[in-house]
């Protein structure tokens, strides 16, 4: 299928004149096509009119998407209020069970409303990205000139591009609604289930998990339906205004034989991985891990993570050697925390 036939069909109905115009940018480009093989003074002139067009149709995107997202998180933010000191009540209360199910189904509602509207946000700013995209390479291959990076600095500097932060502030306001919503439905608060971050100098957890690959397209819709059932795990809630955080990893090797990265690509029994690793927010803590991998259905085992912290000041140290297991127990003692030097616990 032609990009502009999927494109059109990737397209919602109500928001039709607020996408990039790639079909009309497209046919300005055939249009044109002969003019771009004339003088340099033409060519110039054409160019000069197409990257016009290109960021009047930017702006238009960008504009939309943050009135739309704006009116989103005002949903969002006004539901919150409302989901303060609402409760259920029983089918024996006043007004009986229609005011009960009345209630239900408007929490319900509500929910899947802005559900919906967060996912067709999400599609219109996937399928924007790949249209200015698109209509660059149409532009390089028919004039013959490289214009793809010009056109992309511009485009990433727009919210609509790199919008991962402001999705990211609506679906933690939005998992936050869903679970007061369960919460009145169910009459139970999951709050009281949730077992507290351990603040000890172990890193000893539990944790199993099942990995799937997502297209991108796909992200915000697979969040949206988890956060309708399960609460978004977050370290510190406190400073929540995203549901992720940057992570930045560095693994070791020997460059002669690349040994653990082709063990670990394979999954072979026993393979190991080391790195460290920081979180955004905690850079000045750096984590140094290795990984065991085992196979828990041909032996039984679950793999292995081990970890403990450092100052990051005393990476350097670390990795010729000269800081050892004293100074990390003099550490651990410094700030008056428990725990081995290092914890197993599976990946």
């Amino acid at each position: 299928m032609k990009f502009g036939n999927f494109f059109s069909g990737e397209r919602r109905q109500k928001w039709i004149l607020y996408y990039f115009d790639y079909c009309t940018l497209k046919l300005w480009l055939k249009d044109r096509r002969g003019d771009t093989q004339g003088s340099r003074t033409t060519l110039q002139l054409v160019e000069k009119q197409f990257h016009e067009l290109v960021e009047q149709e930017i702006s238009k995107v960008n504009t939309f998407y943050l009135k739309t997202h704006a009116r989103i998180l005002g949903k969002i933010d006004s539901l919150r209020a409302v989901l303060v000191g609402t409760a259920l009540g029983t089918p024996e209360s006043s007004g009986g069970r229609k005011k009960t199910d009345d209630l239900r189904n408007a929490l319900l509602g509500q929910i899947s409303h802005i559900d919906s509207q967060l996912n067709s946000l999400w599609a219109f700013c996937w399928s924007n990205h790949l249209a200015v995209w698109k209509i660059m390479k149409k532009h390089d291959k028919f004039t013959g000139l490289v214009a793809t990076p010009w056109c992309m600095n511009i485009a990433e500097q727009k919210e609509f591009f790199k919008n991962s932060e402001r999705f990211g502030l609506a679906l933690v306001r939005f998992s936050e609604c869903c679970a007061k919503v369960r919460n009145i439905l169910t009459g139970r608060n999951e709050n009281d289930d949730a077992r507290p971050v351990s603040t000890t100098g172990s890193q000893s957890f539990t944790r199993q998990t099942v990995k799937y690959w997502v297209e991108t397209r796909d992200l915000m819709k697979v969040k949206t339906v988890i956060a309708k059932h399960l609460p978004l795990y977050l370290f510190d809630p406190k400073k929540a205004s995203r549901d992720w955080a940057l992570i930045s990893t560095v693994y070791y090797d020997d460059p002669a034989t690349m040994q653990l990265y082709e063990g670990r690509l394979k999954k072979l029994e026993g393979a190991i991985a080391v790195r460290m690793r920081t979180y955004e927010g905690s850079e000045h803590e750096v984590f140094v891990e290795r990984k065991t991998h085992h196979e828990n259905w041909a032996w039984g085992e679950n793999s292995v993570k081990e970890r403990f912290s450092l100052d990051q000041d005393d990476v350097f140290d670390f990795t010729i050697g000269k800081y050892n297991e004293t100074d990390f127990g003099e550490r651990i003692a410094a700030r008056g925390l428990s725990g081995s030097p290092a914890a197993k616990a599976p990946p």
